[in-house]
C-alpha cells in the first residue's frame, strides 16, 4: 500500500469565499471517493495557517500515480483549487509526498490499512 500526503496554503481569494468552497467540498469528496484504488482519504485543515490537505491510502503505486496524473492533482500542482474541472482559486506552497506503509507496525497501533 502507498500513502500520499498533500498540503497547500489557501490564497486570500479562497479564504474570502470559504462558504462557496465548503458548499462544493462534499461534491468533490464524492468524486474522490470513486477513484480506483483509493482506500480512504483524511481531510486536513489548519485554521490558524489557512493550510489544508489530505492523507490518502492507495492499494498500490499504480493507483497513486494514476491519481497524481489525473485532473484533480493536475489542478493542485498548477496552483489551482477546484474539482478538476471548475477552478475555485489559487493555492500556494503545494507539497506532495509519497510513502510506503510499514504494515506490521501499523497493525500494532491499529492503523486502518487491512
Amino acid at each position: 500500500m502507498k500513502v500520499l500526503l498533500v498540503s497547500y496554503q489557501f490564497s486570500q481569494e479562497i479564504i474570502d469565499n470559504m462558504d462557496k468552497l465548503e458548499a462544493r467540498a462534499s461534491e468533490g469528496a464524492k468524486q474522490i471517493s470513486k477513484i480506483p484504488g483509493l482506500r480512504w482519504k483524511i481531510y486536513l485543515y489548519n485554521d490558524e495557517k489557512d493550510e489544508a490537505g489530505g492523507v490518502y491510502l492507495f492499494e498500490d503505486e499504480a493507483s497513486l500515480n494514476a491519481y497524481l496524473n489525473g485532473p484533480i492533482m493536475t489542478q493542485r500542482k498548477a496552483g489551482k483549487f477546484g474539482d478538476g474541472v471548475n477552478e475555485t482559486g489559487d493555492i500556494n506552497d503545494v507539497t506532495i509526498r509519497q510513502f510506503d506503509v510499514m504494515e506490521e507496525m501499523t497493525a500494532i497501533t491499529r492503523g486502518p490499512v487491512d
